[in-house]
């Protein structure tokens, strides 16, 4: 089984975050996870654990991101951070933990 720090490792690499990751962090709003970057990081789960998150959850994690200057970005992002269902490593890694153990898919 992958150990947390391992996956941690894993997610500061697809997030480029450089800082401590604990159970508790948000990949949201800690990491800043969002819009076509929630995509991006959704297949890397994928493709390294094997985890799926649904399109649903998709958006209801990381919102859909639109063409626009990086200043409607920013505003953007701090309007749907709020709207933005949190998302915590803890319950990414426990969801890695059932699809390892053969309890999930």
């Amino acid at each position: 089984m992958v150990s947390f720090e391992e996956f941690s490792d894993f997610i500061r690499d697809v997030t480029n975050y450089t800082k401590s990751i604990s159970p508790e962090t948000d990949v949201v709003h800690d990491l800043g996870v969002a819009g076509a970057d929630g995509g991006d990081f959704a297949r890397a789960l994928q493709d390294t654990y094997g985890l799926r998150l649904t399109d649903d959850e998709i958006a209801q994690h990381f919102g859909q991101e639109r063409a626009m200057t990086p200043w409607h970005l920013l505003i953007w992002l701090w309007d749907q951070a709020d709207r933005l269902k949190p998302l915590t490593v803890k319950e990414l890694y426990e969801r890695i933990g059932d699809i390892e153990r053969g309890t999930r898919r």
